[in-house]
C-alpha cells in the first residue's frame, strides 16, 4: 500500500475529473477510471 491516504486519491481523482482529464467508469468496488484522449489540432 502507497504511503498516501485514500482521501487523497480520491481528491486527486476528483479534481481530474473536473478538468476532464479521467472518466469514471462503474461503481462501488468495481470503479475504473478511463483516460480521456485529447487531440489538438
Amino acid at each position: 500500500m502507497p504511503d498516501i491516504s485514500q482521501r487523497t486519491i480520491e481528491r486527486a481523482l476528483a479534481e481530474l475529473q473536473t478538468e476532464n482529464k479521467i472518466q469514471k467508469v462503474g461503481q462501488g468496488r468495481s470503479t475504473k477510471y478511463q483516460l480521456i484522449n485529447e487531440f489538438k489540432s
